[in-house]
Parts: C-alpha cells; sequence; structure tokens
C-alpha cells in the first residue's frame, strides 16, 4: 500500500468490542453526463470463531446488485484502511478489484471528508464513539464525502474511461445493523460544485440518533442529536422529508427526496438476521441548505430493514 494508505486512519479495521460484530467498505462512482453510476462493496461479518467476508457489486446497468462469497482471506489492516484479498485492493486512495470479466482500476484524490483528519487513530475508540455505540448498534465514518476518480471501469460489455468521475465511500462496523437505517447522500449539486452532503437517521435504544454533516474543500459542517441539534427524517409513500435545525432552532438545511431506481441490497447480520436496502442513486432532490436552494438528480438514497 501506498504511504497515504497507511498513514490514513479515518477508514481502519477495527472490532468494536466482544461479541458478534460487522464491518463494511463501499465505493460508488457516479458519472452525471453518462447517467451511469457504479457501486463495490465489501462486507465482513463475524461468526463463530471466524469471519465470513462478502463482495458485492452492481452498476445503472444491471438488474441488481451481485454478492459474492469470498473465498480469499481478507486481509485488513488495524491501523491501515486498505482492504485485500488475492491480489485486490480496496482503499480510499486506490480501487483495483477484478471478479468475474469486470475490472475496476481508479485511483482517488479526495476533495472532501466527513471532517475526521488523517491521522487519527480511529480503532481506539474516543469517548464520543464509546457513547454511539451505548445507544446505537453501529458508527458510520465516510473517509471521501466527494472525490475524483481516475482510471477505468470494464465489464464483459463496456470500458468506462475515469477523468473526474465522483466518489463516496463510507464505512460502518459495529455489533450489529439497527431496526432501519435511513439515509441520503449528495454530492453532485450544480448549484454548490464543491460541496457533498449527507443525513440519516438510526433509531436507537433509548433515543433516535440523527447526523447531517455539510462539507467542502475547507471545511465540515455537522449538525447532531447527540449535540443537541434537532434532525428530522421521514418516509411516506417513497417521498423521504428532511430538516435540520441546530441547537438554537434555526433552520440549517429542508427539503425532499425520491427514490429512481432501486436496487436491493442485502446483507447478513451477526445475529443472523438479513438486513435489507432498497437503494437508488438516480432519484431527485431538492432543498435549502442556509436559505440557498440546492438540487440533484443523482442522490443516493435508501432506507434499510432487518427482516
Amino acid at each position: 500500500m501506498s504511504a497515504t494508505d497507511q498513514h490514513d486512519l479515518r477508514n481502519a479495521y477495527r472490532y468494536p468490542g466482544k461479541g458478534h460484530w460487522f464491518d463494511f467498505w463501499n465505493c460508488r462512482v457516479l458519472l452525471p453526463e453518462k447517467n451511469l453510476w457504479y457501486f463495490i462493496m465489501i462486507h465482513i461479518n463475524s461468526e463463530e470463531g471466524k469471519t465470513k467476508p462478502y463482495f458485492y457489486y452492481g452498476s445503472s446497468k444491471t438488474n441488481e446488485v451481485i454478492r459474492h462469497n469470498l473465498n480469499d482471506k481478507i486481509q485488513a489492516s488495524t491501523r491501515g484502511s486498505g482492504v485485500r484479498w488475492a491480489q485486490n485492493i480496496f482503499s480510499p486512495g486506490k480501487i483495483d478489484i477484478q471478479a468475474d470479466g469486470y475490472h475496476w482500476n481508479f485511483n482517488i484524490q479526495r476533495i472532501c471528508s466527513d471532517g475526521t483528519d488523517f491521522n487519527v487513530e480511529k480503532r481506539i475508540f474516543d469517548v464520543g464513539e464509546k457513547l454511539l455505540l451505548r445507544n446505537n448498534s453501529f458508527v458510520h465514518h465516510v473517509p471521501t464525502m466527494k472525490g475524483l476518480a481516475k482510471g477505468y471501469i470494464k465489464t464483459p460489455n463496456e470500458d468506462i474511461q475515469l477523468e473526474n468521475a465522483l466518489v463516496y465511500q463510507a464505512k460502518n462496523h459495529g455489533k450489529d445493523f439497527p431496526k432501519e437505517w435511513m439515509w441520503l447522500h449528495v454530492n453532485h449539486m450544480p448549484q454548490f460544485p464543491d460541496s457533498s452532503f449527507e443525513i440519516g437517521l438510526i433509531p436507537g435504544r433509548n433515543f433516535d440518533t440523527g447526523i447531517f454533516r455539510w462539507t467542502n474543500k475547507t471545511e465540515t459542517k455537522v449538525y447532531a442529536t447527540y449535540l443537541g441539534d434537532s434532525v428530522f427524517f421521514k418516509e411516506k409513500d417513497n417521498i423521504f422529508v428532511f430538516k435540520v435545525l441546530d441547537s438554537a432552532q434555526n433552520v440549517v438545511l429542508r427539503g425532499s427526496a425520491n427514490h429512481g431506481e432501486k436496487k436491493i441490497i442485502e446483507f447478513p447480520t451477526p445475529s443472523n438476521n438479513t438486513f435489507e436496502t432498497p437503494e437508488s442513486f438516480n432519484g431527485y432532490v431538492s432543498g435549502y441548505f442556509q436559505g440557498d436552494f440546492f438540487e440533484s438528480e443523482f442522490p443516493a438514497l435508501g432506507k434499510g430493514i432487518k427482516k
């Protein structure tokens, strides 16, 4: 791995405590001008005395997100953020993966993240993460809220050259999936070309946890229920309505979104259930951030439910 990968600890492999756990990394690549998106993901589940890894991939040109059992041993550092199996690598700086006639090979230049700095050792839980895990079943990090990909994606039927394609990477880890989880991520907004945002709501043991991040090249603004802010995020008939108030009850964000073409992704959970997510990457979202209008035809939008 490169020196950058070795020191990018924000997405590091971790065990969230004793007992069962899960850990996953995902990456979405978006080409708005061609109306294309691609999705790849590594998911690791703990079992009695061992781990079970899976690999997922899908795109706007496929009918489903395909899951494979990985038979190769996963090499995931407790300090670095790269994940390897066989000759494949997944990291915030480089992705080079081959499977079933597909080849994802591109470098990633990060524009903005969730605000967690490089060289911060997140595997040693800080107080905030410990408190979150007392109420929630997992912790969410975004090493790349918005990045640029350069390289190529080859499939059995196409050869896509990437030059400044948009990238999003997320990392979740914890003791289990929640009962449900709603999220929205946007990194392509004509009104805010250098910005990205996400909002999510997780039912917890004692209260719902909501978080909203708006980030650009120079700063990340975070609003969360555990910081005294109010996060509202509701879904009815495939329409998602959201609003965020700061601790002084000033409106920071408001808007609505709807699904595009949904893809079903199923995750095995540490509790031997299935977490199912109908997710779309080509719906529509519009709203106002601090009074300024934004919209996008390429939000990542989903509501996962444990079955």
